[in-house]
């Protein structure tokens, strides 16, 4: 019995030693296979796939670095995991190509059916676009905006050629969708198509988000201006100003310099530049100059957009340790060039004074821009010491 009892205790050891050794030969296995995968070439990849015969994604990067045979890797991959919708997609297009059209619509929805994520649905939708069905293209580019598209640019980049009707996209694509929509309005100011982002821009007041949809709305304001687009870029600043996304009551924006400028063309742009320092605050606007200023440079400057008539820009400041020959001024130019219309005389005065200057705005000029510059005067030196605007106000004049 003992007899026995040590041959069954001795074949248990050796049973336990080849276990463990075999044990150790498929980590080994394994990890040369690993190892053999990261080398990344069509050789070394074929060499892993020897060791580790059912691993899917070694046939799958084998058909991308290898493609002669890439289309039967592509399809052992699938067999080991029926998951693979990268496969699937993969071979889907190479049967495309090679004008098995049942087989790759075949494949596509079989991703689809295994991944509810952008890439199949708009694979599927790229499928039926370029078979001219264009029913479906709407129907499949629905459902992969639905997952909110990997690279929007490209998602609308495509559907913008299918359709240019900005009406048919934010039915069949935006759908009150405020992240989708957000980003389209972002592609089209990408583009320069600033008029139809404009048109968009109005749901986007109605659906999105106040801290993240205001800057791009400015953003948008402003390529309208820069664009001569007056009407648009005024309908979608009072759309903002009725949506109590901005504070416009006055014309010009923040008369009085009391709160933090927009960053948009109709609201104060404060400039400074070395030995030339300004700021806003409850005190007005404080432009200190230090004599190393720039001989020529603006100080502060706004659009406003004006109905034709003759209107009058008040202002009152005051001025320390500033020359009669300042150069500091205000001026009245066309928006879209320097042309100046009407300028104010030299700001100085140690007390508060008051200044108007009297200026047109024409039927085919309605964009003006307001702007506090400076120029050195002939013969005289850079000027230092401070002046402050403590207000500004535009007023249409009336015909008697």
């Amino acid at each position: 019995m003992s007899r026995l009892y040590r041959l069954l205790f001795v074949l248990a050891r050796v049973f336990v030693v080849l276990a463990c050794l075999y044990a150790v030969w498929l980590s080994w296995r394994s990890a040369r296979a690993d190892s053999l995968f990261r080398e990344d070439s069509a050789k070394s990849i074929r060499s892993a796939i020897r060791l580790e015969n059912d691993a899917w994604p070694y046939y799958l990067r084998l058909s991308q670095v290898d493609d002669i045979d890439a289309s039967n890797s592509l399809t052992t991959a699938i067999q080991f995991n029926r998951f693979d919708a990268t496969a699937a997609i993969e071979l889907a297009l190479r049967d495309e190509a090679n004008g098995d059209f049942p087989n790759a619509e075949r494949l596509l929805l079989l991703a689809n059916e295994v991944d509810h994520t952008y890439e199949p649905r708009w694979s599927l939708a790229n499928f039926y676009l370029r078979r001219g069905d264009e029913d479906a293209f709407w129907r499949w580019s629905q459902r992969a905006a639905d997952t909110e598209p990997e690279d929007p640019n490209a998602f609308f980049e495509v559907t913008s050629r299918v359709s240019t009707d900005t009406d048919e996209l934010e039915e069949r694509i935006l759908r009150h969708n405020p992240v989708l929509t957000r980003k389209f309005v972002s592609f089209l100011l990408g583009r320069g198509q600033v008029v139809q982002a404009g048109h968009i821009s109005t749901d986007l007041l109605r659906i999105g988000k106040l801290d993240e949809d205001r800057p791009l709305l400015l953003s948008l304001v402003d390529a309208l201006v820069d664009a001569n687009q007056p009407q648009a870029a005024n309908t979608l600043w009072q759309q903002m100003i009725a949506s109590h996304w901005i504070d416009g009551s006055t014309v010009p924006i923040n008369p009085d310099f009391t709160k933090e400028p927009m960053q948009t063309h109709f609201d104060w742009n404060i400039k400074s530049y070395d030995g030339l320092h300004s700021w806003t605050g409850p005190d007005g606007l404080q432009a200190e100059f230090t004599g190393d200023e720039p001989e020529a440079c603006v100080i502060a400057e706004q659009t406003v957009l004006l109905t034709p008539g003759v209107y009058s820009f008040q202002y009152t400041y005051r001025s320390s340790d500033i020359p009669i020959q300042s150069g500091v001024k205000w001026e009245i130019l066309k928006s879209q060039s320097d042309e100046v219309l009407a300028s104010s005389s030299d700001l100085s005065s140690e007390k508060v004074a008051k200044g108007e200057i009297s200026f047109p705005a024409l039927p085919d000029t309605p964009l003006l821009r307001v702007r506090l510059a400076y120029r050195r005067a002939p013969g005289t030196v850079r000027i230092t010491g401070t002046v402050m605007v403590l207000s500004t106000k535009i007023q249409k004049v009336p015909q008697t």
